[in-house]
């Protein structure tokens, strides 16, 4: 028996172990993500999306840059909240901030869907967007966010192209390899209850991950790496920016570089690609986190200003 084969083996028998040691979701609060109580207010509030927001928008507005921000698995509109102020009040663009499809609704709605689901409101805004005349949109993924709308670049036929595609921490490979392993034992594993996020974040992150969840996020992981193999080209037009965290704990920072050998632009070029010196996990969000340096602040004011300036030359 090879090496491989037993490194697989006690892989499998750790997961079932860890299944058998994970707590339930039984003590789920009115106040969590997770809660049927609480819905993320991105749901019921207009000014969330630039669609919505302008009921009769002017030539002025139409105009003007939208940058639609998506953020992760588990995650909620809170990952790109701190862009949004910021680029608001810095720059002439607006933000859009989109809520993936079953995310910050409940736990059920949560474990129930695909990621065809949760990727829908994507190109739903950007459509609606097109629609109402918007000229000029771009799109920023962290994180899952980002596998998303890769994949919706290759998937797409588009009526009217990006104008700028941002990848922030995009997930191409897991930091935590027992992802991969998820598709074979899931039958045997409990939900994750995540240990990195704290109380004041459960409003805005689910505490628990369910295994049906972590099935979705290895297939769409696993689509967009067979993706890039084959190589994927950006719309005529749309230019491409590749963010990434150097010591990421929840992203292997090779995604990067796979990013980078497989995406193209129109004219055969590769995208630019930014690496920081952090140990954070998607830098555009800073708020509620322990251990934030100076470093980091000037790293998330980097992505924000090259961002902006994609948008706005």
């Amino acid at each position: 028996m090879n090496q491989q084969r037993l490194i697989m083996i006690a892989s499998i028998l750790m997961l079932l172990f860890m299944g058998c040691t994970r707590n339930s979701p039984t003590d789920i609060q009115p106040s969590w993500l997770d809660s049927s109580d609480y819905l993320a207010p991105s749901l019921s509030d207009p000014n969330y999306l630039v669609s919505s927001r302008f009921e009769s928008p002017s030539d002025l507005i139409l105009n003007t840059p939208v940058i639609i921000a998506v953020h992760g698995f588990t995650a909620s509109t809170f990952e790109w909240q701190e862009f949004k102020t910021y680029a608001e009040a810095n720059a002439n663009v607006l933000v859009s901030l989109v809520l993936l499809g079953a995310h910050g609704r409940s736990y059920d709605s949560f474990k129930q869907a695909s990621w065809q689901d949760w990727a829908a409101p994507i190109m739903e805004e950007y459509n609606r967007l097109v629609e109402l005349g918007y000229t000029q949109i771009g799109l920023a993924g962290a994180s899952t966010g980002g596998t998303l709308i890769a994949n919706a670049i290759e998937t797409t036929l588009w009526q009217q192209a990006p104008r700028a595609v941002f990848f922030v921490d995009t997930l191409v490979v897991p930091k935590d390899k027992m992802l991969y392993l998820v598709p074979y034992a899931h039958y045997f594993l409990s939900d994750q209850k995540s240990k990195s996020i704290n109380d004041a974040d459960r409003a805005y992150w689910y505490t628990y991950r369910p295994v049906e969840a972590l099935k979705q996020l290895e297939s769409v992981a696993e689509t967009l790496r067979s993706q890039l193999e084959w190589g994927i080209t950006l719309p005529a037009g749309t230019s491409g920016f590749i963010f990434q965290s150097q010591r990421d704990p929840t992203v292997d920072p090779i995604s990067a570089y796979l990013l980078y050998k497989g995406l193209r632009d129109s004219h055969g070029n590769r995208l630019s690609v930014s690496t920081y010196d952090s140990d954070l996990h998607v830098l555009t969000r800073l708020d509620n986190r322990d251990l934030v340096t100076d470093k980091d602040r000037q790293n998330q004011r980097d992505i924000y200003t090259q961002i902006i300036s994609a948008m706005t030359p």
